[in-house]
């Protein structure tokens, strides 16, 4: 009997059944269609320095608990200016495209048709450009001309 009850209720509000779910994802998509392709992803770093097997801080009765916390921030504080230092970003920018120059197939992003379009040779001489600056820990900027790379490659 209460299935006969629950069914003659959808049947009077079947419209409003529908027009809720369609008036939400209308407005879900407004929100959503200016939304950008790439996005700025962040992470949690754990570095085993609150741990006490690890303890960087010597067992010396001159070091109380706030003095350790400090040290310990500050220790933090340096790993993660280590870690976004533009030599160190820029050799992890350098890799990324090396591993999208070696390996087209396994790429993270499409390869625009200039990339695709590289002959074995300049391919190789762009891979080659690329470890020099590796190996040169030069820095990347967005005002290199890449004279040396350029002439084999159009991004």
């Amino acid at each position: 009997m209460n299935i006969k009850e629950f069914l003659r209720l959808i049947i009077k509000y079947k419209w409003l059944i529908i027009v809720i779910p369609a008036i939400t994802l209308f407005v879900t998509f407004l929100f959503v269609k200016n939304l950008p392709k790439q996005y700025k992803s962040q992470a949690k770093l754990s570095t085993g320095l609150l741990d006490p097997s690890r303890q960087v801080a010597p067992d010396i009765p001159s070091y109380s608990g706030p003095d350790i916390l400090i040290k310990l921030n500050q220790q933090f504080t340096n790993i993660m200016d280590i870690m976004t230092m533009p030599k160190n970003m820029s050799i992890l920018s350098y890799r990324l495209i090396l591993h999208d120059l070696k390996e087209p197939a396994k790429s993270f992003q499409r390869q625009s048709d200039d990339l695709i379009a590289l002959t074995a040779e300049q391919r190789q001489a762009a891979i080659r450009g690329f470890e020099e600056r590796i190996a040169k820990k030069q820095v990347l900027t967005p005002f290199d001309n890449y004279d040396d790379v350029k002439s084999t490659i159009i991004w």
